[in-house]
């Protein structure tokens, strides 16, 4: 199996999930991932299980990098195709903290206090990245020189 092989495996297995409203736990996730790879047996199935496990945890983290990036960068490719219907921003997924798991939860499946959380945490980001753009800027009118 290769990196985009396993990368389409997940997503396919994140989109099948939350199409039907699903809250998926991202540890289960990838212990569902693994064991719907049976196949290898013998000496080499538990040397098999242990870095495919590996891998896997790996892909699943990384797709939801992307979940989170595409909150972050409403124009990005991956926030495009997760588009709410009509929406300009809103997602058809978020992923949030739930009973003290990192989950992917359909949006509609979110409570009113998760979508309240949520929102707070996007303006949290916001104010926290203007500062930090203000104190660039600041920085470089006063220490660098005009090249």
């Amino acid at each position: 199996m290769t990196e985009n092989s396993l990368a389409r495996e997940v997503k396919e297995f994140f989109e099948r999930k939350l199409a039907d409203e699903q809250v998926v736990v991202l540890d289960t996730a990838v212990t569902c991932i693994v064991n719907s790879h049976p196949d290898v047996e013998g000496v080499d199935a538990r040397w098999h299980q242990d870095n495919s496990y590996v891998a896997v945890q790996k892909a699943v983290t990384a797709y939801n990098r992307r979940v989170k990036a595409a909150e972050m960068d409403p124009e990005s490719e991956d926030a495009q195709a997760n588009l709410f219907t009509g929406f300009e921003c809103l997602q058809r997924h978020y992923s949030i903290g739930r009973d003290e798991q990192q989950v992917l939860i359909a949006v509609e499946a979110m409570t009113m206090l998760e979508h309240e959380q949520k929102a707070s945490q996007m303006e949290k980001q916001m104010v926290g990245l203007k500062r930090h753009a203000q104190e660039l800027r600041r920085f470089s009118i006063e220490n660098v020189k005009a090249v």
